[in-house]
């Protein structure tokens, strides 16, 4: 084997600069790719973070929603009694008047 020529010594220089322009290449792609990946996490983070608030709230709403039933039956029970108090007035008002003039 004898010296390099200058066709060989061209030939190694652009095997080595292709080379290089892969690994350089290579590694941008990685950190691309892991930003993009960083990126993608980020938002499924705050996505879960929203799923757990609104499980929260929900059950706030759902608890406040169970005071409220309690509440309203024990309203609707109340309006029921007087109701039945005020026509049992009614008819002790009519039966006192003799049906002269009456309540209605």
């Amino acid at each position: 084997m004898g010296p390099i020529q200058t066709a060989d010594a061209v030939a190694i220089g652009s095997l080595a600069v292709a080379a290089l322009t892969l690994v350089i290449s290579l590694v941008r792609g990685t950190r691309g790719d892991a930003a993009r990946a960083q990126l993608v996490d980020d938002k499924l983070d705050r996505i879960s973070e929203m799923g757990e608030e609104t499980r929260d709230t929900v059950r706030e709403v759902d608890r406040k929603l169970g005071d409220h039933s309690v509440r309203i039956a024990r309203l609707e029970e109340q309006v029921t009694t007087l109701f039945g108090r005020v026509e049992r007035m009614e008819r002790n008002c009519d039966d006192r008047m003799g049906g002269v003039g009456g309540t209605d």
